[in-house]
Parts: C-alpha cells; sequence; structure tokens
C-alpha cells in the first residue's frame, strides 16, 4: 500500500529524484522551464499551460498560537518553543524520507534555539535542505515584527539579528518575507525588506474594499514601489495578496467518522477509539456530515471517473486490509501509528469528494491572478509536530489528483519557488506606490487602536532601540583598538547580542503594537530593562576611561558611575543617583554625557532636589570646568521637590562632555514661578503669549517670529473619545478604535496655570484637575534658548475607572491653516507620507458614517504635519517622542492619541482589556513656521530624538589635569563626518561585529517633503576610503602602519550579504508603468569608494582592519597585491 500510496509528491512539471534535488539547488527551476518548453514545443499552438496549485506547507499555526495567546499568556515564549521543537523535530523525520518535500519557517528566535541544540548530522540536513530551497527561512528576522508601530531602526535590529545568524551558521539569505497581521502594512517595512534582500512580499490581509477592487481587476499580486520618488526602484517588490491564507487541501476533504465497515477489519479497541475521539476532533478530516456520494457523478467531463470505479476501491481495501493485518502483527501497542494508517485509508475512500470540492477551489482562485501558478498554504490549522502524518496524506492526495487532472497540477513548493516561476512568465504586473493602512475586517472595525495601546511599553522599547544605538557607539569605539583583549572582545559582542535581541523580541507584535495581555508586555520591559542595565554597565565602564584622558577626571577606589532609572521619559531626580544627595550641602557631582547623535547638542538636562547650584562644564580647549549658564525649573505640584535643571553646555555630535555640579548656598538658579491672566515667555527666535482660555478650542496662544514679521495662532487642549462598547460589531480594544461618537469631548478642567522665564529654559504649566470625574493632567511648554520648536511634555494621570473606556488625545490646533482635509505623516520615522481624509488612493473608498474618525487614524511615529492649501506657506509640525496614532479629522486640528483605557476586549485580542492604572507621559514637539522664511527642524530634531543624550553620574572623584590627553574622543564628529561626505542630516550607526570588524551604516534622512518647489536637490557623495581612514586615526591617534590594511564590503542593509551579489541576484519585475516612470534624475555612485547618499537612503558597509605581512595566502591562480592606498574595497 504504501508503495501505492505514497509516491513522490510532485507534480509531472516539478518531479524528480530526491539524488538530483541535492545536486543542483536549482534543479527543479531549471526542470521546470525545460518541461514547460518541452510541452509548449510539442503541442504547439493548441497547448495550454496547466493551472499549478504550489502548495505550501509551513510552521504558523494560527490555531496554536491563539490557544496559548489566550490561556497561557506567561508562559507563552516556552510553549511556543516546546511546539516549535517538536515541528521541527518531525519535520526532520519526514523530509528525511523523501527530501523532495517542503517546509517554511517564519522568525529565527524559536528556530535558532532549537538548531543550536541539533548534532551534526541534523545541522548537515537542513543545510543541505535550505540549500536545494526546499526548507525555507520567511523573512528572517528574529522576531516576526509588526508593521506599523516599531520605528524603521529598531525594525533593522530585528532583521539584522535574525538575518545575521542565518547567515554565520547556515550561509543563508532570505529571498521572501510576508505579512500576517491585520493591522496594515507600511511602505517602509516593505522597502526594508526589498533592500535587505527580498524579492516578495506575502500578504494575508488588506482591507475588504482594496480586496475587491484587486479581485475585479485580477491586481492581487502587484509591484510595490515604496519611497518612489526618493529611492526609485531600488526598493521595489513584487506582492501578492493570498486568496485565502487558512484554506489548505486538507479543508477541502473534509470526512465522516469511520462507519461500522471501515472499521470492522481494523482490530481496534473500544478504549484506543475513546481517547483517539476524544484528543483528535480537530483533525483534517473529521466532520459530523453525513456521507455524500461523488454529487457530480458522470456531469464534470471527467474522461475517467475513477473515483466511481468499485473495482479500483475493492483493491485499495484488500491492499489495507493486508497491510494492516501484518501491521497488526508488530504494532499492537502503537495506537497513534494504526491510527495514522486508518486515516490514510479513508482519505483514500473519501477523496473523491475531497478532489472536486479542490478542483473548484482551485479555478475560483485562478480566476483572480494573472498567471496559472496560485498558492495554498497548509499550516494555519495544521499541527506539524505530527509532520509524517500530514506529509504522506499530502503526498497521496497530490499522486491521486494528479493522475486524474490535467488542467489542474498539485505539486510541493516553496514562496521562493512560486516568486520564481512567477518571474519566469515576465508579465507586467500592476504598480502600486502607497502603503496600505489602516485597514478594517469585513463589519468596519478599523485596526488603528493598536497605534496607541500601552504608551508606557511603547516608550521603554523606543528608549531601548535609542540606547542599543547609543552604547553600540560606545563599544565600536572599544572593538576597534589594536591592543583590545580577547576576553574583552566576548564580553562587548555578549552584552550587545543580549540587547539586540531583547529589542528584537520587543518589535514583535506581542510587544510593540501594545495588543498582548500585561504578563506578556510585563515580560517584554524585563527582560528589555535587564539588557539595558547590563549595557550601561559596561558602558559606563568606557566612560570612565574616556573620562580620564579626556578632562583629567578619576574616580576613587571602589567608586563607579551611576546613572538613572528610566522608568519614564519625566527625568525626575527621584530616579537618578543625586536622590541620595538631596540634602548634602557637600554636594559635588560630575555629570558625564554622552551625545550619540551626529549633531551637536547645546542644552543638557539633570535632575535636581533644588536650585541651590553652582555649574561649571568642562571646556576642551582651555582644559579646565568653567562656570556655564543655567536655569532650574521646580514643579510646584510635586508632593516633593521635583527640580529639573538645564545647563548650557555644547557637546559636538559623537562627544562626551562633563559638568560639574557643587552645592552653593549663596546661588539660586530657580526660576520664579509667576501667574498673570496673560503674558509671555520668549526667546532669541520667537515669542509665545498665553491669550486666555476657549471653551471649545482651549488654551490659546500666539507665536511672534523675531526674525520676520509673522504671528501665527495656535490652541493646545485636551479632548477624549468616548469607546464604543455595544454589541454591533467589535468594541473598541487593544487592536480595535471604535469611538461611540464621531467627535472628540472636552477632557478634564484647566485648574491653574503659570510660568516661569529663564535665561536657559522657559516653561508654561498647565495643571488639569476636575474633581467630579477625578481625571488629571499636568502639561509643561517648554521654550529654549535659541530653539524654534516648542516641546511640550504631557502627563496624563491614571484615568479614573468608569463605565464608559475613555480614549485620550492631545490637540493643536491652527485657524492659520486651512488643510482643506490634507495631512501627512511619516512612515516608521522615514518618509513623510500624504493622507486625504476619507480617501484611499489604492481604491475607490466608500466612508462608513458611523466610522468616520478610526479610518482616518494613521500611526505617528515620529511626525504628523499640516500645510496651509490657500496662499500662505504656513505648516503645524508636531513630533512625539513614541509610536501612537494620529490624523487631522477636524480642519487645522492636529490630533494624537495620548492614552487609553478600555472596559472591554476587541473581540480579536481575547481577553486583552487595557486597564491600566499608571499614568502615561509622552513628549511633542510642535514648529508652526512659514516656508518661506523658516527651514522646517523635524529632521534636525529627529537626529536628537533617535540619538538622545545619555548621562551617567559620580560622586566620589578627582580632577587631574596631567592625566589629560589631547584629542581623546573615541568618535567622529559632525565636522569630522562632513569632511567625508556626510551630510549633516544623516545617522551614523555603528554595529560591532568582532575584534577590529564592525558594520557601519549611514540613514540620510533628508526629506523631498520638507523642500520648496523648484529647490535644487544635493546629493552627497560619502569617501569611503576617507571614512575608514579617519575613523582609524581617531581611535589611534596614527595612520595605517605599513603591513596594516582595511576591509570595506558594502551590504544589504540586514547585514548578511554583499550588496553587488544580492543586487545580481535580484529579479528585475516587470511593471505595467515602465514607459511611464523616470528615475534618471536619481544620482549613480561615482565610484566603488565614492558612493552616493541621497534623500531618505540608506547604506550599510562592513569595514575590517587587519594586518598583513605579505605571507602566503593559500595557492592561487595569480599573486595577490593589496591597492596601494591600502584599502580593498568590494563595492557595487
Amino acid at each position: 500500500m504504501r508503495s501505492y500510496l505514497s509516491i513522490l509528491a510532485l507534480s509531472v512539471l516539478l518531479c524528480g529524484t530526491s539524488t538530483e534535488a541535492r545536486q543542483n539547488k536549482a534543479l527543479r527551476n531549471a526542470q521546470f522551464k525545460e518541461k514547460l518548453d518541452k510541452l509548449k514545443l510539442g503541442k504547439a499552438e493548441e497547448w495550454v499551460e496547466p493551472t499549478i496549485v504550489h502548495i505550501v506547507p509551513h510552521s504558523y499555526n494560527g490555531q496554536f498560537l491563539d490557544a496559548i495567546d489566550q490561556y497561557f499568556e506567561e508562559d507563552k515564549d516556552q510553549l511556543k518553543q516546546q511546539h516549535f521543537d517538536k515541528v521541527f523535530n518531525s519535520v526532520v523525520r519526514a523530509m528525511k524520507k523523501d527530501p523532495t518535500r517542503t517546509f517554511s519557517h517564519y522568525e529565527v528566535k524559536h528556530f535558532s534555539n532549537w538548531y543550536m541544540r541539533q548534532n551534526h548530522d541534523v545541522k548537515n540536513l537542513i543545510y543541505e535542505w535550505m540549500q536545494q530551497g526546499n526548507f525555507e527561512i520567511i523573512g528572517g528576522g528574529w522576531e516576526v515584527h509588526e508593521d506599523a508601530c516599531p520605528n524603521y531602526a529598531d525594525m533593522l535590529t530585528n532583521i539584522y539579528k535574525g538575518h545575521k545568524f542565518l547567515y554565520d551558521q547556515l550561509w543563508y539569505f532570505p529571498r521572501v518575507a510576508w505579512s500576517l497581521d491585520q493591522y496594515g502594512h507600511s511602505s517602509t517595512n516593505a522597502r526594508i525588506f526589498a533592500e535587505a534582500g527580498a524579492e516578495a512580499l506575502y500578504i494575508r490581509h488588506i482591507d475588504p474594499q482594496e480586496r475587491e477592487k484587486r479581485l475585479s481587476e485580477k491586481s492581487m499580486e502587484f509591484l510595490w514601489r515604496p519611497n518612489f520618488q526618493h529611492l526609485g526602484r531600488k526598493a521595489e517588490i513584487f506582492t501578492h495578496v493570498f486568496y485565502d491564507f487558512d484554506a489548505s487541501p486538507f479543508d477541502f476533504d473534509v470526512l465522516d467518522p469511520p462507519a461500522a465497515n471501515s472499521t470492522q477489519n481494523f482490530e481496534v479497541d473500544k478504549n484506543e477509539w475513546a481517547w483517539y475521539w476524544g484528543n483528535k476532533t480537530d483533525d483534517w478530516w473529521f466532520n459530523e456530515d453525513e456521507y455524500d456520494d461523488d454529487w457530480n457523478k458522470d456531469e464534470d467531463g471527467d474522461e475517467d471517473d475513477w473515483w466511481n470505479d468499485e473495482e479500483f476501491w475493492k483493491d485499495l481495501i484488500d491492499i489495507f486490509k493486508n497491510v494492516t493485518d501484518q501491521l497488526n502483527k508488530t504494532i499492537e501497542d502503537q495506537p497513534q501509528t494504526r491510527m495514522r494508517l486508518l486515516r490514510e485509508f479513508q482519505l483514500g475512500q473519501q477523496v473523491r469528494v475531497g478532489t472536486r470540492k479542490l478542483k473548484d477551489f482551485a479555478m475560483e482562485m485562478a480566476q483572480y491572478y494573472n498567471t496559472p501558478h496560485i498558492l495554498m498554504m497548509v499550516g494555519s490549522s495544521v499541527n506539524f509536530e505530527d509532520a509524517e502524518d500530514y506529509y504522506h496524506q499530502m503526498d497521496m492526495m497530490i499522486e491521486l489528483f494528479n493522475r486524474n487532472h490535467k488542467d489542474i497540477v498539485l505539486t510541493h513548493s516553496t514562496l521562493s519557488f512560486f516568486d520564481e516561476v512567477i518571474e519566469f512568465h515576465a508579465f507586467d504586473h500592476p504598480t502600486s506606490y502607497f502603503d496600505i493602512m489602516p485597514i478594517a475586517d469585513s463589519h468596519h472595525n478599523y485596526f488603528s487602536g493598536l497605534y496607541s495601546s500601552r504608551e508606557n511599553l511603547k516608550s521603554l522599547i523606543r528608549r531601548g532601540g535609542q540606547q542599543l544605538s547609543a552604547f553600540s557607539k560606545l563599544f565600536t569605539s572599544e572593538i576597534l583598538h589594536d591592543d583590545i583583549k580577547q576576553d574583552r572582545v566576548n564580553r562587548i559582542l555578549n552584552v550587545t547580542d543580549e540587547l539586540q535581541r531583547a529589542v528584537a523580541q520587543a518589535q514583535s507584535v506581542d510587544g510593540v503594537s501594545g495588543v498582548s495581555k500585561k504578563e506578556f508586555a510585563d515580560k517584554i520591559s524585563k527582560d528589555l530593562t535587564a539588557a539595558l542595565q547590563k549595557s550601561k554597565s559596561l558602558s559606563a565602564e568606557i566612560i570612565d576611561a574616556a573620562a580620564q584622558k579626556i578632562a583629567g577626571i578619576s574616580l576613587d577606589k571602589g567608586a563607579s558611575y551611576q546613572w538613572c532609572l528610566e522608568i519614564n521619559n519625566i527625568s525626575s531626580y527621584l530616579e537618578c543617583p543625586i536622590k541620595d544627595h538631596a540634602k548634602d550641602t557637600k554636594l559635588q557631582m560630575i555629570v558625564a554625557v554622552f551625545n550619540s547623535a551626529t549633531a551637536n547638542s547645546k542644552i543638557t538636562l539633570v535632575g535636581v532636589p533644588h536650585g541651590n547650584l553652582s555649574v561649571r562644564a568642562y571646556n576642551e580647549s582651555s582644559k579646565q570646568f568653567e562656570l556655564t549658564n543655567a536655569t532650574v525649573i521646580c514643579d510646584q505640584t510635586s508632593e516633593v521637590n521635583d527640580c529639573r535643571l538645564y545647563a548650557k553646555h555644547n557637546i559636538e555630535g559623537h562627544g562626551i562632555g562633563f559638568l560639574e555640579l557643587k552645592y552653593d548656598s549663596n546661588s539660586n538658579i530657580t526660576s520664579q514661578i509667576k501667574q498673570d491672566l496673560t503674558f509671555k515667555i520668549e526667546n532669541s527666535v520667537q515669542i509665545i503669549q498665553y491669550k486666555g482660555e476657549d471653551q471649545k478650542l482651549g488654551s490659546q496662544f500666539v507665536i511672534q517670529k523675531k526674525k520676520y514679521i509673522n504671528n501665527f495662532h495656535f490652541s493646545f487642549d485636551l479632548r477624549y473619545y468616548p469607546s464604543y462598547q455595544g454589541f454591533q460589531g467589535s468594541r473598541s480594544g487593544a487592536g480595535v478604535f471604535k469611538p461611540a461618537v464621531n467627535d472628540s469631548l472636552k477632557f478634564s478642567k484647566l485648574d491653574k496655570i503659570y510660568y516661569q522665564q529663564g535665561s536657559v529654559v522657559s516653561q508654561i504649566t498647565l495643571i488639569y484637575r476636575d474633581s467630579k470625574t477625578n481625571e488629571t493632567a499636568e502639561v509643561r511648554a517648554r521654550l529654549y534658548d535659541g530653539d524654534s520648536i516648542i516641546k511640550w511634555d504631557v502627563l496624563v494621570g491614571e484615568l479614573p475607572r468608569l463605565k464608559q473606556g475613555q480614549e485620550i488625545t492631545i490637540n493643536f490646533y491652527s485657524p492659520d491653516i486651512k488643510n482643506d482635509g490634507e495631512f501627512f505623516t511619516d512612515s516608521n520615522g522615514l518618509q513623510m507620507e500624504n493622507r486625504q481624509l476619507n480617501y484611499r488612493p489604492n481604491y475607490n473608498y466608500i466612508p462608513n458614517q458611523h466610522q468616520n474618525i478610526s479610518h482616518n487614524y494613521y500611526p505617528v511615529t515620529s511626525a504628523i504635519a499640516i500645510r496651509d492649501k490657500g496662499f500662505s506657506l504656513y505648516q503645524m509640525t508636531v513630533m512625539t517622542s513614541q509610536t501612537q496614532g494620529g490624523s487631522v479629522i477636524k480642519e487645522g486640528r492636529i490630533e494624537i492619541m495620548h492614552s487609553r483605557r478600555l472596559v472591554f476586549d476587541d473581540n480579536y485580542h481575547t481577553g486583552v482589556i487595557l486597564s491600566e492604572t499608571e499614568p502615561v507621559q509622552a513628549t511633542y514637539y510642535l514648529q508652526i513656521f512659514d516656508r518661506e522664511f523658516e527651514e522646517s527642524h523635524q529632521r534636525r530634531l529627529q537626529l536628537h530624538m533617535d540619538s538622545p543624550l545619555v548621562t551617567y553620574f559620580a560622586f566620589n572623584y578627582k580632577v587631574n589635569s596631567k592625566q589629560i590627553q589631547s584629542n581623546s574622543q573615541p568618535l567622529l564628529n559632525m565636522q569630522e563626518l562632513k569632511s567625508v561626505g556626510i551630510p549633516s542630516l544623516a545617522k551614523v550607526e555603528f554595529i560591532p561585529f568582532n575584534r577590529s570588524q564592525i558594520y557601519f551604516r549611514i540613514d540620510n534622512l533628508q526629506d523631498k517633503f520638507d523642500s520648496k518647489l523648484g529647490d535644487k536637490q544635493n546629493v552627497s557623495y560619502i569617501d569611503l576610503n576617507a571614512f575608514a581612514n579617519l575613523v582609524y586615526f581617531k581611535l589611534h591617534g596614527k595612520n595605517l602602519t605599513k603591513n596594516q590594511y582595511m576591509w570595506i564590503s558594502e551590504m544589504t542593509i540586514s547585514g548578511n550579504q554583499e550588496y553587488k551579489w544580492a543586487k545580481y541576484e535580484k529579479v528585475i519585475w516587470q511593471g505595467a508603468d515602465d514607459d511611464f516612470i523616470d528615475t534618471s534624475q536619481l544620482p549613480l555612485d561615482k565610484s566603488s569608494t565614492m558612493v552616493s547618499l541621497e534623500p531618505q537612503r540608506i547604506r550599510m558597509f562592513y569595514l575590517e582592519y587587519y594586518y598583513w605581512a605579505g605571507e602566503d595566502w593559500g595557492e592561487t591562480d595569480e599573486k595577490y597585491e593589496p591597492q596601494v592606498n591600502k584599502t580593498i574595497s568590494f563595492i557595487q
């Protein structure tokens, strides 16, 4: 029977032996093309290519994942690992029996944990299958990151971490990615996967209205060209929308429980049946329907209704009886094996019904795609812990189906192979240039709530990514030193690896989106906090060593640098080491400050208990601490005297600076609190006037510009949406935003407003308190000296536990700007995307009058803006410290959802009720300006937001100027970066890789959105040789010696493959509008070492310094000689 029913399950087009498959990883594709050519030649004009159903087994078992999400939140990670261990073990056994079988997995974290515990033979098998294309990793991220909420840099960390493992262990480069979540698909996510080497992106969910349009136009497959205005076709990616991700071939073979005549010859005792039905009722073949014979007998047009051939089934039953009789002698104690045999037998009996349904479904799918290739995924409701069961059934199904159908062929496949055969057809695909968000379910419930769910968690996760960037730069400055010890290298790599893992894990749907239960959210926070503490401890040692060289500061024996706990963004001194010295009249403290941004920092913030302080800043030119201007702002409302010190302190980009604070009873630099009905604060750039309160609009202000004559009116207000919690469809919950009204309502009451004017910073404080509802909030608007941006710290207290959920928004309204429904939001911190109220560029959007709010909400990772569409060039931009949902529902009013407290779940995330009690703090930055006279400072500010200051504190120290060494700053400053061509709005990221080996990434944040019409775009060209030489010189104070060389190679942005090879191997797709687009304006590299960095471009490089004395490197055809300039550069 086994020889009869378990033949290799490849289709007629893709057949081949396992030996052949092992010999050539591209064999299947070559065979496909060869057989197709022969068939075309033989059939000539009469030949019609059959519809090929690519069956893709995978490990994404939605039923299992949903179950542990709902019932085992605390043990979720452990249970997933145990599950995947069983899956991988079972799949390996099944694929060893038949190497032409395929399997796909979708993340690296659990796969890597399993893989590293395997023996050499299993690892070799996995390597072999991956090279052949039978075993595929989809996406290749450490986790499957969520699309909407992560910052692009954190997405890159996740992909880098996963791709690095696959490259190091298996020399494997993921070629496809997927996005299975229902929360929308960002342009940045598509762009990042494309630039990381992926050729295709597979999507599970799109908006129902867009789906209908694509089905009618046969555009379920299209070329996505994200960030086209900046990148042209560099980041295009083939995109396939699944017709039905959850439908597998097994779903079309729904069978009855075994009848008496089916089991009488299969000796099974009653206890065994009770065990089986008690545990296997969710199996693919079990249903309560009555047995139904072939419903279209003699009417389907098939030449041979083989399923109605009684002799065929009689022979099959006889074979089954003989096999089972023989097996019963040897497997009396193996009920699971006997059950599988019975299932296989019943599949054979009932396949006459199932294959017909499968054929109908295949034909239904085929009419919506432009090539005769369609996908069926197997895994959403299949538990591959019993892989052989399902593979054997698939093999049998494929063989029987293909034997009796000429126009449809089933085959084992993978998404990569599907991508290859689609490319082979050379079809001109429809194109898209826009993101796909937000999206709804079929009942107009929009998944825009998660943009603002668990904001405190989002804040911590973003801070984790920011500090990973900062620490990696400090660690790089150590790992490139020639004399570093190996144990130090290992410690740096281990600490970096742990923080990378924690940051990567946090980008999953269970993390940054905020839709998991509190237990798992707490685990994310715990893991991230622990990793941050280890990194901070190691970085403090580097700061200690740098402090001695730069400023002659040495700590007393046993002392070390300390740091703030950073529980939130408020920067209270109670979170910092100074809290233990609050009443110390002999206080003296060193504050070491690392500016991790490329741009210079002008002001340093330190939490302090009072203003009786003298402040001195270290001057590297004079090699002395010198008095500096400082202002202390204390909060009147705090139960303790909570103050913040703002010191003028210029620190160059990537530089380390130092402040010295001493208690001084004769000095009080505290800014006094003042209260008036109307008042103003000002700096050298602008005046902010408070003009009173408006019942509808909130607090009224006027900005007067000093450098050009213009007044801008705006208001600030706190508002809220009552959450819908009825019974018509989903309620407002962790994922779904569904307000009960069509406009927001007033939140709390303004109880007090006062201001403080200082020389470094001035502040307006608004206190909200409602004694009836217990709604409280504190808002502080700060204006720094010389800055046109107003910083708003907003702290909303615990929302009262009411019967009605509340979703709080902060609102900035400008009556001077008529935006006519148009606004702009960033895409994961990158390009600003154009939005239009009640409009979608991909399809003809039909508004729903009951959801006119949520379907216009978009994720705001860093900024949202509006522009006047009348006769002015007025613009209002609001930036945010963490991802939140935002929109412009009312003309001229930007609203951002600050916090949410809900009473129910949303039916999609069962048991996830956002009823957090902690206050929520976030920071916003407001710039209102005329683009004719003033530049947008959005991207300049983003440099500092993405790379904030990192502070360290010491109390027992000495200063000895004799220890000072000139030019001891370890990293390149902005002036030095500019000298090699790096533009002022670019971020430079460093990733330690090994001794004398690093990656560096250059992200140009410049955006054409900020350019005025007619402005000429200047393109920066980076001299990589000069950059690498300067990095070495900065660290060692000398140039490379005679036998020292450096190796530079451009990589994909995930760092796993040389860019030139990824570019060479990548498919060049054909778009329907290729004849109408122009990319000639995009710059080209001048040479392999003089590369362009246009706006929004991200480029990743590998850099290694090594010693070579001219020794023989092995037998080669010709003698290898390094280049004269001591640079070996492989850059395409």
